[in-house]
């Protein structure tokens, strides 16, 4: 009995070696400033006052204040993150300091704070408009949140409806008004957890330059010219094609006022030169493919943003334009190489065709400006073709500063982003610009008409035949004027086309 209890006073001896109390610990109080917060969901960040002496700090959750407390972390930082609690539920920490390397001597413990996780607050990072006038609305993303509210209102406080729950953090709205300012804010959902509503959004929708009344309807054919009835063959990326003009662009819009025929062989996103991301969709390996039977007049080839966008390399230009035979289609993978391939294909296969590129509304882009230097050293080295015109003709909008020069309401209803054209864009700027363009370079007639011989004035005789009455005529040994025969004229089948076929990649 006697050797028992003394086993017991040995250990509660022990025991009060290693208590808790600040006089035994020599810290001198307790820990301070203990302050707690949600970090996401499912964790809450505590932290608290340094404390003079301490080598680090132990951190104790407990789910009421009065409860039982377990240790979560030890750290030698005076903060730390609590995580692996349930989201909207209440909990209450407590923090005490330890010293020495043996880390047995602890500080007074802390007063016990509470916090809640909660899911975080969204936070709305942008609103625009995308393909026909839609909206889109972008926010930052809020861990553990299985999707997204999103409200609008044309007033900042009051009147929101729910228009759409989605589960990434990107909201593609519908059709909104032009000129119109609008309002937006996000709420998380986990479950039947729910964030708290983001800071309102304000956002003024543009004027809309893809009304009906800038689009192709609203072309009227005009006059004949010297593109009526010429075959032009457009290719090229989103810009040729129309991506932010309901695949409506400048091609369709020259082709049908001159009453041309249009091909377009474009596809958004795609590069000149052979692209590992997208090695099918290259411009060479696009018209290479092209099972377009037609014989164009004009090849009209646009010079992609999206080669610079890629970082395909520039590589270096022949002083003369290599033949078509001595290039590898499969390794296309420079501008340079693609300028020259898609110039020797055209040539080789069209002859008769004049060949034309043309560059883009100017973003700024150091390395697209590059490929433009690179398309006008082309243009000046490679000499001319059989029209007397360069073999390679260039409409550098990149370098017309007077081109587009807007600012405001105007360039949003010309243009929906830095790069693509609404319908009004390309109506108002860039039809007559490409067609003055066409109109400089369209090669001439194939068969030029020859003057029909000049026909004689005939005058009825006394029996009612034709007499035939020469310009001039000579007086013969008799005194008599040689007789004129009539030479018959070759009428000339010139058909007019009045309707235009349309084609549309």
């Amino acid at each position: 009995m006697k050797k028992t209890i003394c086993l017991i006073l040995m250990i509660v001896v022990a025991m009060a070696a290693t208590t808790v109390s600040a006089d035994a610990a020599g810290f001198g109080g307790s820990v301070t400033g203990v302050k707690a917060v949600s970090k996401s969901y499912n964790s809450v960040q505590v932290s608290c006052d340094k404390m003079s002496g301490a080598a680090g700090y132990c951190f104790y959750v407990s789910s009421k204040a009065n409860g039982k407390y377990k240790l979560k972390a030890k750290t030698k930082a005076h903060r730390a993150v609590i995580s692996g609690l349930s989201t909207d539920k209440e909990y209450f920490f407590k923090v005490r300091a330890f010293k020495g390397t043996s880390h047995k001597t602890y500080s007074g413990e802390s007063n016990a704070v509470a916090a809640t996780p909660k899911l975080k607050t969204p936070r709305i990072t942008q609103v625009k408009m995308s393909g026909y006038f839609n909206e889109t609305v972008k926010w930052s993303a809020v861990s553990g949140a299985k999707k997204y509210r999103v409200y609008r209102s044309k007033y900042k406080n009051k009147k929101f409806k729910r228009i759409g729950t989605v589960s990434a953090n990107t909201f593609k709205g519908k059709v909104l008004k032009q000129k119109t300012v609008y309002y937006y804010k996000i709420k998380a959902i986990r479950g039947k957890h729910k964030s708290e509503f983001s800071k309102v959004k304000k956002f003024r929708s543009p004027p809309n330059g893809n009304l009906a009344k800038y689009g192709l309807g609203s072309i009227s054919r005009g006059a004949d010219n010297e593109l009526t009835g010429k075959t032009v063959y457009f290719l090229g990326s989103s810009i040729t094609y129309g991506l932010s003009s309901q695949g409506e662009s400048f091609a369709d819009y020259v082709c049908k006022q001159c009453g041309a025929v249009c091909h377009k062989r474009t596809y958004s996103g795609t590069t000149m030169a052979l692209c590992k991301d997208k090695p099918k969709l290259s411009y060479v390996e696009r018209l290479t493919s092209d099972p377009f039977e037609g014989t164009p007049d004009i090849f009209l080839c646009q010079l992609s943003l999206n080669d610079a966008n890629h970082g395909i390399r520039l590589g270096t230009l022949h002083n003369e334009l290599p033949s078509l035979e001595s290039m590898n289609l499969g390794q296309i993978d420079t501008v340079a190489e693609a300028i020259e391939y898609i110039t020797a294909f055209v040539q080789a296969k069209w002859p008769d065709c004049q060949i034309a590129f043309f560059t883009v509304k100017n973003n700024g882009s150091a390395q697209y400006n590059e490929m433009v230097k690179m398309l006008n050293t082309a243009k000046a080295k490679w000499g001319q073709n059989q029209y007397g015109k360069n073999l390679i003709e260039v409409l550098d909008i990149w370098n017309n500063k007077s081109f587009m020069n807007v600012k405001g309401e105007t360039l949003q209803l010309y243009m929906r982003d830095k790069n693509h054209p609404t319908r009004a864009g390309y109506k108002i700027c860039w039809l007559p610009e490409v067609r003055n363009f066409l109109l400089s370079i369209v090669p001439p007639l194939d068969e030029p008409i020859e003057p029909e011989e000049p026909v004689t004035e005939t005058e009825p005789t006394e029996d009612g035949q034709e007499q035939i009455l020469p310009d001039t005529l000579e007086p013969s040994e008799e005194g008599t004027g040689d007789i004129v025969e009539e030479m018959p004229t070759e009428e000339l089948d010139l058909p007019v086309d009045e309707t235009s076929q349309w084609y549309e990649e």
